[in-house]
């Protein structure tokens, strides 16, 4: 979900999507040919741009707690599995079942399986969703350096 901002007389989104297409020395550099317009528009822009962060620390946080719950899941599954393998085991005339034993014989089950490839791919997402709140954060910081010279520039000049 993307903020649509005006830039130069053109629509630009910011989404996660586009962070890297994003015309960043445009979009950062103050238009000293049309200095009334980025003065008049450049305020939305940083509260569109506090929006996205706003929305990727949500983001982050929603992708962190699900992979506590996919962790939660795989402790509670092995928990289980590790009373249903050595009662198995020890009818199976296994008379001590070591620790290993039964661990290994847990990572063999395909339930088990598909919730660490859930728990990798929760993580991959947990990286991407870091990757654009860093973006984020210095996308805003940048916009308020901007603004705070725009204010600067306005005090001098009448529109």
């Amino acid at each position: 979900m993307g903020k649509i901002i005006c830039l130069n007389d053109r629509e630009v989104e910011l989404s996660f999507d586009e962070l890297d297409n994003l015309p960043l020395e445009e979009l950062l550099t103050i238009n000293y040919s049309k200095i009334s317009d980025d003065i008049a528009t450049f305020p939305f822009i940083v509260n569109q741009i506090n929006f996205l962060l706003v929305e990727a620390n949500d983001i982050l946080r929603k992708e962190e707690f699900q992979l506590d719950c996919l962790q939660a899941n795989i402790s509670e599954y092995k928990a289980k599995s590790f009373m249903t393998i050595k009662k198995k085991l020890v009818d199976e005339g296994e008379k001590n079942p070591t620790i290993s034993l039964i661990e290994s014989q847990i990572c063999l089950k395909q339930e088990y399986k598909d919730l660490q490839e859930a728990f990798r791919c929760q993580k991959m997402k947990i990286a991407e969703a870091t990757k654009n709140r860093g973006t984020s954060i210095r996308l805003c910081w940048s916009s308020k350096s901007k603004m705070e010279v725009l204010i600067s520039l306005s005090k001098n000049i009448s529109i």
